[in-house]
């Protein structure tokens, strides 16, 4: 089957690419939505610029939550909302989609995720998952036999992946990703009588995170809150080391799963890997210190591409324009009975 679209629906984040176009679309998976009105007020960046604004009967949604389905309706409208865009870039007649899908989903999940494609108008849907297309999008051709190592820092879940031949040798993932970590912060600071929004609280992750533990920069981020005992809006400060507390253990399970991942490669795959990096993708791919610390743990070199957040989306192009089938083998669900 020859594929002319390519869609990745994360946690956080939706980006598409187009057969002949490259990586076309790229924004935020928000959604604002008011409660039942089917018509979404906002999509995209748009929708996440409105996240903490809303009011009453209307609020700021994401369809998928950590790889699974939380909205068929919201999933249903992105589907249809990006089928639409490839069709003006494209002109296309027909959909052939390929969508990127978590490697820890169950298979009732991932036929939820084909259908919602087809519902939408696609004429033919395969899964190819996220962690593979992440090593394509970084440059790594996982169909040849040299060991390919990637480690996925998602929004929605983290996890590492050996493959081999266009196969998966070994991988370990958690269906837990830093996204948590913004709840988490915000919970905290409302714990010391301070409630602040996710988005605030995504914002100080940002500036104060480090992967050591130990603050690189600024020692704290304020922000806009409120003063539970006065009942006020006050400033808070986030301190970085209340961040870092935080974000420690989703460093130690990121590093864990790739240590058991690396602990079951076979021989020669292992022997590979003493002369190739392994790639370091997702969005949290930049987080201050993340590589080095992968690194020296794992004892083998460990690289960022550029724009680590888009490397889904390059893969998905790199096996839109692909006209051999060597990709095939990557493919986890398909609507077809066969891959030509």
């Amino acid at each position: 089957m020859k594929f002319n679209i390519g869609i990745d629906i994360g946690t956080r984040g939706v980006r598409m690419a187009v057969e002949g176009y490259g990586v076309a679309f790229t924004a935020s998976s928000a959604v604002a939505v008011r409660r039942g009105v089917d018509m979404p007020i906002a999509m995209g960046d748009e929708a996440l610029a409105m996240r903490g604004h809303l009011g009453g009967d209307c609020k700021v949604a994401y369809p998928i939550a950590s790889g699974i389905c939380e909205n068929e309706a919201l999933l249903g409208r992105w589907f249809l909302a990006l089928f639409e865009r490839a069709r003006s870039i494209a002109h296309l007649r027909k959909i052939h989609a390929l969508v990127g899908c978590a490697g820890w989903i169950a298979r009732a999940h991932r036929y939820a995720l084909m259908q919602a494609a087809l519902d939408a108008g696609a004429d033919s849907v395969a899964l190819v998952r996220s962690d593979a297309l992440g090593a394509l999008g970084a440059g790594l051709d996982v169909a040849r036999p040299e060991a390919s190592f990637v480690i996925e820092a998602g929004a929605g879940g983290v996890g590492a992946a050996l493959f081999s031949f266009g196969r998966v040798v070994a991988s370990h993932q958690m269906p837990t990703g830093l996204a948590s970590v913004d709840r988490e912060i915000a919970g905290a600071m409302r714990a010391k009588g301070v409630r602040i929004s996710e988005g605030a609280a995504e914002e100080a992750k940002i500036a104060l995170a480090t992967a050591s533990g130990a603050a690189a920069g600024k020692l704290s981020a304020a922000t806009a809150g409120f003063d539970e005992k006065s009942n006020l809006p006050c400033l808070a400060n986030i301190d970085a080391a209340l961040v870092n507390a935080l974000i420690a253990p989703h460093v130690r399970s990121l590093t864990s799963l790739a240590l058991a991942t690396l602990a079951q490669a076979p021989i020669e795959l292992a022997a590979d890997l003493a002369g190739r990096d392994a790639c370091l993708t997702g969005g949290g791919a930049n987080l201050f210190g993340l590589r080095e610390h992968l690194a020296q743990a794992l004892g083998i070199g460990v690289f960022v591409p550029e724009n680590p957040r888009d490397a889904v989306a390059r893969g998905l192009s790199a096996i839109l324009e692909s006209s051999d089938g060597a990709y095939n083998r990557l493919i986890l669900e398909s609507d077809q009975a066969n891959l030509q």
